[in-house]
């Protein structure tokens, strides 16, 4: 029995020990953080356990009890559009980086803009239509970027945006670096909607927003992506409420008559 105790409270010890003052002090590291880097660093997250082999740091709680659902990382050292869930309280938080509870899944990621180091909160967009779309510049359908600016033009007073994501899984047919992207997009078609970092869309490095549009949404709209320029709509509320193939140009029905709809709602 004397055993046992003795057992019993050097195992207390331990776990108390992991929750000292340089725990509080990584814990603050967090909390004002002004990007998502710390976040992937070992010394910043106590008590988590690292899941990186798959871009995914499954978070239980630091030490001062907050709790961490999940971080989405790429390796440790790198920072890979993230998700941070805080609870409806974000006040501990950098706010940039926390995602309430009523944030919609599909806007829960933070993601880098294109050819940038600015870091943009998607839930920020909750309360638009918005139509996200992975884009290619050396496509047959890249002409669809001219498409997709008119009719960001044309509703953007109305609140509807559209998230670009350009991705090389087909054909190579994205193979630039993020500048010359954005050095083409912006001289051939003019592009103000906002545009994010390259991506991928498929496979075993499929960017996490999109492992969730392909596997978690409705039966209807899941599915892998089957070539560039397919095309989520969202509603104001943050839910996928359609999906269209390439060939289905934006300017056209019924892309303009769900727009209208949702816009509506």
């Amino acid at each position: 029995m004397k055993m046992k105790s003795i057992l019993f409270f050097s195992t207390i010890f331990f776990l108390l020990a992991g929750c000292d003052d340089s725990s509080s002090t990584n814990s603050n590291n967090i909390n004002n953080s002004n990007n998502l880097n710390n976040l992937n660093n070992t010394n910043n997250v106590n008590n988590v356990q690292q899941e990186c082999g798959n871009g995914i740091i499954e978070g239980n709680e630091i030490c001062d009890g907050t709790k961490m659902d999940s971080v989405n990382c790429e390796d440790l050292d790198g920072y890979k559009g993230g998700m941070l869930r805080c609870g409806t309280d974000c006040s501990s938080y950098n706010e940039e980086f926390c995602f309430a509870d009523d944030c919609p899944e599909a806007l829960s990621f933070v993601m880098r803009t294109l050819d940038s180091t600015e870091l943009v909160n998607l839930c920020s967009y909750k309360g638009s239509v918005i139509m996200m779309v992975n884009t290619a510049s050396q496509c047959g359908y890249t002409y669809q970027y001219a498409k997709l600016q008119q009719i960001y033009d044309d509703y953007r007073q109305d609140g509807f945006h559209i998230f670009g994501f350009p991705a090389n899984n087909f054909m190579n047919q994205e193979p630039g670096e993020e500048s010359e992207i954005r050095n083409f997009i912006n001289s051939n078609y003019g592009i103000t909607f906002p545009m994010f970092e390259k991506i991928s869309v498929k496979g075993s490095d499929i960017h996490p927003l999109y492992d969730y549009l392909t596997t978690e949404t409705d039966v209807a709209f899941a599915g892998e992506i089957t070539w560039n320029f397919n095309k989520f709509l969202l509603d104001k509320e943050g839910n996928v409420v359609s999906r269209y193939a390439t060939d289905q140009d934006p300017d056209q029905n019924p892309i303009i008559e769900d727009i209208e709809f949702f816009l509506t709602e």
